[in-house]
This record gives structure tokens, sequence and C-alpha cells, in this order.
């Protein structure tokens, strides 16, 4: 049976993403961490010939992969499905961390144009094509499959793996007015973003449906950053009339959110709802109510549908969009 990525992660003890990291020296890979990588390849006797193979048929076996922010568990997850399948399938994995920075995306572009590959699961920095034209030309100018995962983008033709974003947080302001919250506060997205501006329609949408007050003051932007949203937290609690409830429409938000209320000692005081989840927090016995979306559900779909794309040699496959379900917990 063959070694595959996840088995060497498994033995090193570290994850897939931080495994491909090192193979594509794609991003950063503590020394303690390569050298735990290195014994365990040496011990599996791995071989990495997806690539090689791809080159000498001149058929890729190659899939590469570029997310915004691989720090973000949710990436992390969606990271996982895609290696799940690309392994079982004999697929190489090419890994690009683009941390949200339109510089860094346009150079991984750069050496993904210097590759032989299958296709490529992306999600993009931004999600409006007039924004970076450059970036989506050259995306267009690989010929190749591409699968979209998480922001979907108006007037680009591809498949993808979706949520209904305003649907989630309607959801998860819904729950929080039936728990008796009528303060609650939203530390809302990146409003460039269409999912950022989905989350706080949802938001305000649940609050209309439900005739609770709108309050403008209630409403703060952490543009989807831990530093922005702990900032923020902090101008929220200093007011007269404290939010007896947080919405926060991401979790690398979520975990400002915790820091700025646990440095003052309101943890207890605040209701927190995280778009995602932190699976840190059960660890600590913190109840962070949140959507459940499967994000390793979504990373297998999209390997799903790339590699469907990648077999037919007529590229005549008819683009997909699926929508994953989602749920309080």
């Amino acid at each position: 049976m063959a070694i595959t990525i996840s088995d060497i992660a498994r033995e090193a003890g570290v994850s897939t993403a931080t495994v491909s990291r090192m193979m594509n020296q794609s991003g950063y890979v503590s020394d303690k961490a390569r050298e735990k990588i290195e014994t365990a390849i040496k011990k599996l006797n791995y071989m990495p010939n997806a690539a090689a193979i791809s080159l000498s048929k001149r058929v890729s076996k190659v899939i590469g992969v570029m997310v915004p922010e691989i720090s973000n568990p949710f990436f992390g997850e969606v990271i996982e499905g895609i290696s799940q399948i690309a392994d079982s399938k004999g697929y190489a994995v090419m890994l690009f961390d683009t941390a949200e920075a339109q510089d860094r995306e346009i150079k991984a572009l750069t050496t993904l144009k210097q590759q032989n590959l299958c296709g490529l699961i992306l999600t993009p920095v931004f999600d409006d094509m007039n924004h970076n034209p450059d970036f989506y030309g050259a995306l267009i100018q690989l010929k190749i499959p591409v699968v979209l995962v998480d922001r979907e983008v108006e007037g680009l033709d591809v498949s993808g793996v979706f949520c209904d974003n305003v649907e989630g947080a309607f959801d998860l302001t819904a729950s929080l007015i039936s728990e008796g919250h009528t303060r609650i506060a939203v530390m809302a997205g990146d409003q460039n973003l269409r999912l950022g501006r989905d989350r706080l329609e949802g938001y305000m949408k649940a609050m209309r449906y439900f005739n609770q007050p709108l309050d403008p003051l209630l409403i703060y932007y952490g543009d989807f950053n831990r530093t922005n949203a702990r900032e923020k937290t902090i101008e929220m609690v200093k007011g007269d009339r404290l939010p007896t409830a947080i919405l926060s429409c991401n979790n690398i938000m979520t975990e400002g959110i915790i820091h700025a209320l646990s440095e003052r000692g309101m943890l207890e005081q605040v209701t927190i709802a995280s778009y995602d989840k932190l699976p840190w927090t059960n660890y600590i016995g913190l109840r962070v109510k949140h959507l459940e979306r499967s994000a390793l559900d979504m990373g297998i779909k999209a390997t799903q549908l790339i590699l469907s794309q990648c077999s037919d040699s007529d590229r005549q496959c008819i683009n997909k969009r699926l929508i994953v379900e989602q749920k309080v917990i």
C-alpha cells in the first residue's frame, strides 16, 4: 500500500498542511517539525513520485491548492479533505498560502505557470474580478480546470463549493434571539468580500425578522482579522451598555474577541456566537456557540470536482455549484 502525505503527518505528529509546505517549499516550517517529518519520511520509506510521473508521461498527477490563511482551522480542514482524496487517487498536492495578499497570489500563480498541473483548487484573496483583473486574467490563461472553495467570484465561470452565508449568519443570530438576547453586537468581516457582506446581511435580516432594534453602535468591522477584532471589542465594551451577545463573522475574529473579553474578565458576561468553530475552546472548557459546516467535506467535494474535470480530456464538463449544509451547535 502506497505511503501518503497523511501517513507522514500522522507518524510525525504534525498536520498534512505542514508536510505539504515542507515538501513544496511553499511556507514556513519550524526546525523541530522539519526534523520530525524527515524522520517519518525515512522510517516510512516515502517516495514522492507523483510529480515525476506526471512529467515523464505528460499526464499531470499534481493538484495546485491556494488558500488565503493556512493558520485558520477552517482551511486546515479543507486541505485535509483535499489530501485525503488526492492521496487515495495517487495525486500530489502543491500548496500555497497567499496570506490574504495580492502580491503573494501573483507569485503563486507565476510558480503555477511553470508546473505541469492537473488543475487548481482556489480560495481567492478577493472575490471581485474587477478588484484584481491581472490575477484573474492570468488565472484564465493557465488553461487548467479551476474549482473555487468558500469564496464565489461573480463572472468567473468555474465550479465551486460554497455555503449560504446569509442563511448561516441569520441562523446564528436567530439562535441568540431565541435565548433571550436583545442587545446583540456583530463583528463583521471584510466588506470588500461578498461573504463579508452576506454575513452582515444575515445578521441584520434576522434582527429585522424578529423585530429586534438595529443599533448601528453595535455594528463593528473586524475585517476577518484577529488583531482588528480584539481592538474593536475593546472599543465595544467601553460603553455604558454592554452587549449581552456578540456575533462573530468568522473564527479568526472570534479569537480576537475572546482575547479582549478575557483580558477584562468579561468572558462570563457576554455570549459569543462564531461563524465556524474554534476547536481549542473545548479543551479549556469555554462554550462558544458556532455554525458548524464541514470544511473537510468541502475539501473532499472540491477535489472530486477537480479530478472529474481533469479526467475529461475534452474539458467539456458542466461547471457545478455545490452548497454545503450548515447547522448551529
